[in-house]
């Protein structure tokens, strides 16, 4: 568990489950295949759109 992060609403929980399945493929054997620069820039989007002042860089390069 990470120390000092709240629990997060149901909202955020459905907004990044969401991302998760907007950013979800099937590969040729039928297993699920998350893109993460898709998932990514999902959630960036939302992120932005939640909170004017979230950095899109910042968080783009914590997920390197």
């Amino acid at each position: 568990m990470l120390k000092g992060i709240k629990m997060l609403s149901r909202k955020y929980y459905k907004m990044i489950a969401q991302c998760i399945k907007d950013s979800s493929t099937l590969d040729t054997y039928g297993d699920v295949i998350v893109h993460k620069e898709d998932l990514v820039h999902e959630l960036c989007n939302e992120f932005k759109a939640d909170n004017g002042m979230f950095n899109r860089d910042r968080f783009t390069d914590a997920c390197d």
